[in-house]
């Protein structure tokens, strides 16, 4: 929880409004899962932008979150709302009890925490509550684009941002750190899965592949962020898993 919470306070990554990148977040759930109203689980919600954007569209979204201040950031946002159908569980999604079921889960920019064993022990906590013909939109880091990016360091507003790659394990390692207060560093660790690794992950979850979502990275031609680059460019790409 520490990373996140400094992150936040640090970079102010989490806070604004719903832009184009959450909307068409929305637009693709709305093309594979179907339109709204329907039930709409996201783990790690952040600062709650997607699970707004969602809810505005008429989902109903359950937003879950760890960090204090961001889980209070989207209730106050969803205060903003016509409708009453955006609802923040403040839990840690290993140990969260969740009754409900759900059409769609989704867990966007922050698969990879801890062991292969805890994303075996998530995966199986998000087949138990998802509908049997519910769908998982899942973001997983490749390693590939971050073993090329091991060392560099960028400037990243009030701090610097430097990425690394533990090429053992396959993590990808991003450390930050204020520009005025050098000392105090932290770091978040996640494992990067290749496609036939997450495939080998998913045995005995309950899940398989059921197609790509989105491929994301920087478009070698407009050195852009884009949603549709090749897979050798992937700094990560989108999953959509069903129960087998």
């Amino acid at each position: 929880m520490d990373f996140y919470k400094k992150q936040h306070e640090w970079t102010k990554a989490y806070r604004g409004k719903p832009g184009q990148y959450e909307r068409e977040k929305v637009l693709k759930i709305k093309e594979r899962a179907g339109e709204p109203p329907r039930d709409v689980l996201e783990l790690g919600a952040g600062g709650g932008q997607f699970a707004y954007a969602c809810a505005e569209e008429g989902y109903n979204v359950v937003a879950l979150e760890l960090v204090p201040e961001l889980a209070q950031q989207i209730k106050t946002l969803g205060e903003k709302l016509k409708g009453n159908n955006l609802q923040v569980i403040r839990g840690d999604f290993f140990e969260v009890q969740i009754k409900e079921k759900f059409d769609v889960v989704c867990y966007w920019d922050g698969f990879g925490i801890g062991e292969d064993l805890h994303q075996k022990t998530l995966l199986r906590r998000i087949y138990s509550w998802l509908k049997k013909d519910g769908l998982v939109f899942l973001d997983v880091y490749s390693p590939w684009f971050w073993a090329k990016e091991a060392g560099k360091e960028k400037d990243f507003g009030d701090c610097f941002r430097k990425t690394d790659f533990d090429f053992k394990n396959s993590r990808f390692l991003d450390t930050i750190w204020l520009k005025k207060e050098k000392a105090e560093r932290i770091t978040q660790s996640l494992r990067c899965y290749s496609l036939s690794d997450l495939v080998l992950l998913l045995e005995g979850t309950g899940f398989k592949i059921a197609g790509i979502n989105e491929v994301a990275g920087f478009d070698e031609k407009t050195g852009e962020y884009s949603t549709q680059v090749d897979f050798k460019n992937a700094m990560m790409y989108s999953v959509i898993l069903e129960k087998t």
